[in-house]
């Protein structure tokens, strides 16, 4: 023991080194102890020096890790919904239910092609009636496969488009570069193993063996359907987004996932409902059936609802219907003029308690609708083009009269939908000063036809007088048109996100286009403040209030669209009418030089002239008068829209030949006659056959015969001028 461990009086003296140093020379291990726990003080101390700097760095990296990824899923959602709304009529399927193949070449007896010829059934004496389908080879089995009535029979005597375009050029038909495509028959009676009757037959027959397939199609679909119609039209169940398109289950799910992509929205702290929302009656502003579409909250939601995938569709049928029909003018008023022209044509006016409830898309769909909703359509188009428009109200006997106001340089330029014309200077066209008729002249605006009332008294007949006056014209009431879904901020969010071709107007700058209005001379001459078009919420209060009787009218109106889906599809197509230009092939051919141009006008002509959508007429008697009935309209339907497809396309007589079998073809249900016969006078008029054109024009008590009758005046002038003219050319011989 040393002295100081004897002494620990004399250690107390000592300095606190020379102890450490002596306890820590004769313990050695407590020496490293220490050392250890100094060091780990040491760091520890340096870890809780900078812990708050590099945990604030780690939590912002993984706030931006986050971030990207949402941004990233946020990209991936919004591109995914963009391609498809682009491509949306090629994701209509045209199977009603999932089709099975009951007989080819896999479930032949030899495992070979099943071929077949087709002559007339033996025994008859009907040489022309060609509906015995027999196979020379024996190798069919049709009873021991289980073919039955009903089935489809896939017939591949047909030569693809494309190896007859190829066939025509070259003059010659090599066997080995043709495809065949096939006809669709239907199995009335199986004979025996290798011999069918078919339903209705064919005109000629076909006695070299092609090669068949037969088909059956599953019930789950069609059961699918019925029940919505059902729904719909027996309990109201939905209202709204209730009609089973084919297209419907892709709307369904692009709202999804917009939804999705809407939850890592913000809405910006300086966005707000539009003011103008106060101009609308009170009944509907804050009544319990539109407060839940009206109201702040549901402005500012973040959830798309389910009907509104068919409100976007809607925009996208009115841009792409703008980019094709505004006459490639590039002066405002004349693509306006093209787009009201293109609305007049198409949408016929009527009166049908069962159209009262029609939104746009559903005008575009059926062809039909009030003078309001052809209005509304118009104004649709016009926004998808940048073109302002406002609706006017002239207050007269019979009550509200419309115009179309479009905003350019400052005037409102008028359009009137119930005459079906542009309001033009009807003297200065007769007098040969401006253009040749009533589409020819300038268009008017509200300022002359307030200060002027000559120029309205030209559209006066001689037994019918025109309604407005220019002491009226004075009283007018301009309205933005804007439902509440393009007052919404989420339609507002959406619309930003579309640029290019894919861009698309969703919304609608309510109170700055009625604060533009409202400093026009011409309105402020009528002492209105411009105010929000009511007529889009009383649309929808009745359709949320439709009646059992109507529902079901409506329902059976749409099931031509559900059962027979290749007319929805071409519907559609015709509507996108995507016909590239020149630049487009170019660009195309570039990537692909075997790439065909896409034309939807053709490829919607070939559909509306399927067999699906217009069977022979002896297929029709085959079927049970249900499906006969929406057969049978759906056929006429397509007649008539095929019509009008040749007119866009500018083959005025094949357009007018079509249009004159839609007259038999609608003939028994009293459908469409006033558009049939419109149609048929503007097929004439572009073929420069006025006259055939007048007396259509002249003749019937549409509508809008009043304007029909003012354009057959317009013709008789330019028909007698051409005469004239004529008669001048020879004297001078």
């Amino acid at each position: 023991m040393t002295n100081a461990d004897a002494n620990p009086s004399s250690t107390l003296s000592m300095p606190f080194t020379h102890i450490a140093s002596r306890y820590f020379a004769n313990h050695w291990w407590a020496g490293w102890s220490l050392v250890t726990l100094m060091a780990g003080v040491t760091i520890a101390g340096m870890m809780v020096g900078c812990t708050p700097d590099r945990r604030a760095e780690d939590a912002q990296a993984a706030i931006r890790t986050q971030r990207q990824r949402e941004i990233s899923k946020s990209n991936t959602l919004i591109q995914f919904v963009t391609e498809q709304l682009r491509d949306l009529p090629e994701l209509v399927s045209l199977e009603l239910r999932p089709p099975a193949v009951v007989l080819d070449s896999t479930s032949s007896q030899d495992g070979r092609d099943v071929m077949a010829i087709l002559k007339p059934e033996p025994n008859t004496g009907i040489a022309t009636f060609n509906n015995y389908l027999t196979v020379p080879a024996g190798n069919a089995g049709f009873k021991r496969l289980g073919v039955e009535p009903g089935d489809i029979i896939k017939y591949f005597i047909d030569i693809d488009d494309e190896s007859k375009e190829r066939a025509y050029a070259t003059g010659e038909l090599d066997s080995n570069m043709v495809t065949m495509v096939a006809i669709e028959l239907f199995v009335a009676q199986v004979i025996d193993e290798n011999t069918i009757r078919i339903v209705g037959g064919l005109n000629q027959p076909v006695l070299m063996p092609h090669r068949i397939e037969v088909w059956r199609t599953l019930d789950d679909k069609m059961i699918e359907i019925n029940n919505a119609l059902g729904r719909y039209a027996k309990r109201g169940e939905p209202m709204l987004a209730w009609e089973p398109s084919p297209d419907a289950s892709v709307l369904s799910t692009l709202i999804e996932r917009l939804n999705q992509w809407l939850r890592s929205r913000t809405i910006a702290d300086d966005w707000a409902p539009a003011t103008l929302r106060s101009t609308l009656p009170k009944s509907l502003r804050t009544g319990p059936l539109l407060e839940p579409f009206l109201s702040d909250a549901a402005l500012r939601s973040k959830t798309f609802e389910d009907n509104e995938g068919r409100l976007i569709q809607e925009a996208i049928w009115a841009r792409d219907i703008g980019r094709w029909a505004d006459g490639g003018e590039f002066a405002a008023v004349e693509r306006a003029k093209s787009l009201f022209d293109w609305t007049v044509r198409n949408v016929a006016l009527t009166e049908d308690p069962r159209v009262l409830a029609n939104r746009p898309w559903q005008s575009l769909l059926y062809g039909r609708g009030t003078a309001a909703q052809r209005a509304w359509v118009f104004s649709l188009l016009c926004r998808q083009q940048r073109l302002p428009t406002v609706i006017l109200e002239v207050p007269t006997e019979a009550g509200p009269w419309l115009w179309c106001g479009l905003l350019d340089e400052g005037q409102l330029h008028l359009f009137d939908p119930q005459l079906g014309l542009p309001l033009t200077d009807l003297a200065a066209s007769e007098s040969g000063q401006e253009g040749d008729d009533t589409t020819g002249a300038a268009v008017l605006i509200l300022t002359d036809v307030q200060g002027d009332d000559a120029l309205l008294r030209a559209f006066d007949l001689d037994d019918s007088a025109y309604p407005v006056t220019a002491d009226l014209a004075k009283q007018a009431t301009a309205f933005v048109v804007a439902d509440a879904f393009s007052l919404s901020w989420r339609a507002s969010e959406l619309q930003q996100q579309f640029s290019a071709k894919d861009a698309l107007t969703l919304t609608v700058e309510a109170d700055e286009l009625a604060a533009e209005v409202d400093q026009l001379a011409a309105v402020k001459a009528t002492g209105q403040t411009t105010q929000l078009w009511p007529a889009p919420y009383r649309l929808l209060q009745r359709r949320l209030t439709l009646g059992e009787k109507t529902r079901n009218e409506v329902a059976r109106d749409f099931r031509p669209f559900s059962w027979r889906p290749a007319l929805w599809k071409a519907r559609a197509l015709h509507m996108r009418g995507m016909i590239e230009t020149e630049a487009d092939i170019r660009a195309a051919k570039q990537e692909d030089a075997l790439r065909e141009p896409r034309n939807d006008h053709r490829s919607a002509g070939r559909l509306y002239t399927s067999a699906s959508v217009r069977p022979q007429d002896k297929v029709l008697e085959e079927l049970s008068p249900l499906k006969k009935g929406i057969y049978s309209r759906a056929k006429a339907d397509a007649t008539y829209w095929m019509g009008l497809l040749q007119y866009e396309r500018g083959a005025y007589r094949s357009a007018g030949q079509w249009l004159d079998m839609a007259v038999s073809e609608n003939q028994q249900a009293g459908r469409r006659s006033d558009a049939i016969r419109y149609n048929l006078a503007r097929a004439f008029e572009a073929q420069g056959e006025l006259q055939a054109a007048i007396e259509f024009l002249a003749s019937g008590d549409s509508l809008q015969q009043h304007g029909n009758r003012l354009r057959a005046q317009q013709l008789q002038a330019r028909l007698a001028a051409d005469r004239a003219e004529a008669a001048t050319a020879d004297a001078g011989e």
